[in-house]
């Protein structure tokens, strides 16, 4: 059998770049970027991208790449960092902007004729869901109070009868 031949090329990227943006690929990248133990190239690799995927990625998350090393250091919680979700400030700014572009939408659809339809009253659910959450991220809620614990002893009594006229 002749032997095969070989291609010199290297193999371009074979995945989505939008990939490593998303979730645990993302903190996973942010951790080996924080680790500093491979170069931009060999992590390229590995990811299946191209080494400016990296460059570029390293430079948009210079923020949270800096939390890991400084929870690596022992200086931060590990759980969260590197996570903007984490930050209560971060999360207010997305429910502020989530209630923006509902409010443009439903805007859009009056300027369009569109009065009312299911597309409203969806939006409008989530848009009165995200005030709620934004109401609770602040404390405007005070905690639900239980029940006081009865103390001291407590009788119960049943009266299990089919004659009402006993209870006279």
């Amino acid at each position: 059998m002749p032997p095969r031949a070989t291609s010199s090329r290297r193999p371009g990227p074979t995945r989505a770049l939008a990939d490593i943006y998303r979730g645990k690929d993302r903190l996973a990248l942010i951790s080996d970027l924080a680790m500093n133990e491979l170069s931009a190239r060999e992590i390229a690799l590995r990811e299946g991208v191209k080494t400016e995927d990296i460059q570029r990625f390293r430079e948009e998350h210079v923020t949270e790449i800096a939390e890991v090393r400084a929870a690596l250091a022992g200086k931060l919680a590990i759980e969260t960092a590197g996570l903007w979700i984490t930050k209560k400030q971060n999360r207010l700014a997305e429910y502020q902007a989530q209630v923006e572009d509902i409010r443009d939408f439903l805007a859009e659809l009056r300027e369009t004729g569109v009065s009312w339809s299911r597309s409203h009253r969806d939006m409008l659910k989530v848009y009165l869901d995200l005030f709620k959450q934004t109401a609770e991220e602040l404390g405007a809620y005070p905690q639900r109070a239980q029940a006081p614990a009865k103390t001291g002893q407590t009788v119960h009594y049943v009266i299990d009868t089919a004659d009402p006229a006993v209870m006279q």
